[in-house]
């Protein structure tokens, strides 16, 4: 008896944790549930054998019961508690102040003006000169080997997709007169060369995510225009298509364009939650695929 109190309370501990990452209808959480029903029913059974004993020897019998129960959820606690202490202790940030910020109480002096007397003006090999040595001097990442090396993780390269830059301009007379395509690669194209790479992301992710605490994956960009959207809608798409449910949030408040491109409207959204005005059963829409 007292060891299956034991267990059902160790039992409980793990619901608390794996609540937070599942549902009930996940195979892991039904799993747990099940082998709780199991101990229930043995402990039920072993409640009806206690129950046909005399009276004295059922109260010594629950007294006992009671003490080692209670002993071991004490020690239970005790190494939750050691666990947490530790776990506390183990965390350290990785951002150092450096130096702290300089102000200046002065005012800002206006840039001189250059003034070129006639044909003193620079050169054109002269330019060329100058915009050479500054793109030697500021190179940016050209490799992910680049990244490699430094020890950052490169699940995917994904390169330009023809498909998309071609539906993402329309060509007129006076130049190039750029709008947002209302069709996702995933399903206009989905041979691409960039749809093919988004699929090699997706099961990176799904073998770098299986220790992680939650499936909560953000998206961000070092500048705007970068595809961070392009990314992010395709590879809702990408993984729905594997039969799993998707929940993908825009949070860009002012240009944001995402449901333009899944067919829905911006109406009730992470907007109207943030105010408390709007719920996640309102926010929340189902695009033509059924699955993001």
């Amino acid at each position: 008896m007292v060891n299956i109190d034991a267990q059902l309370n160790e039992l409980t501990f793990k619901e608390a944790e794996i609540s937070k990452l599942y549902t009930k209808v996940h195979p892991a959480y039904r799993t747990l549930l099940e082998k709780r029903q199991a101990l229930e029913d043995e402990k039920a059974k072993l409640n009806g054998r206690v129950t046909a004993m005399p009276k004295t020897q059922q109260e010594i019998v629950r007294l006992t019961r009671d003490v080692e129960s209670g002993q071991q959820v004490y020690m239970q606690l005790l190494n939750k508690e050691q666990e947490l202490k530790i776990t506390e202790a183990s965390t350290v940030g990785d951002v150092r102040i450096v130096d702290p910020a300089i102000t200046q109480p002065g005012c800002a002096e206006t840039e001189e003006r250059a003034d070129y007397p006639r044909g003193d003006y620079p050169r054109p090999d002269a330019l060329y000169r100058g915009v050479l040595l500054r793109s030697l001097f500021n190179r940016g990442i050209e490799s992910p080997q680049v990244l490699e090396e430094h020890g950052i993780s490169v699940y995917a390269s994904i390169p330009l997709s023809e498909w998309q830059k071609a539906r993402d301009s329309v060509k007129t007379i006076k130049g190039v007169k750029r709008y947002k395509q209302s069709q996702l690669l995933a399903v206009g194209n989905p041979t691409d060369l960039a749809i093919e790479a988004i699929r090699s992301l997706r099961t990176s992710l799904h073998f770098a995510m299986m220790q992680a605490q939650n499936n909560v994956l953000m998206m961000t960009g070092v500048s705007p225009s970068i595809g961070k959207t392009f990314v992010c809608a395709n590879l809702a798409a990408v993984i729905s298509q594997t039969n799993k449910r998707v929940l993908l949030i825009d949070c860009d408040m002012r240009k944001g364009y995402t449901h333009e491109l899944l067919g829905t409207n911006n109406v009730n959204g992470l907007s109207e939650i943030l105010i408390g005005q709007g719920d996640i059963t309102t926010a929340a829409k189902t695009d033509l695929y059924c699955q993001i």
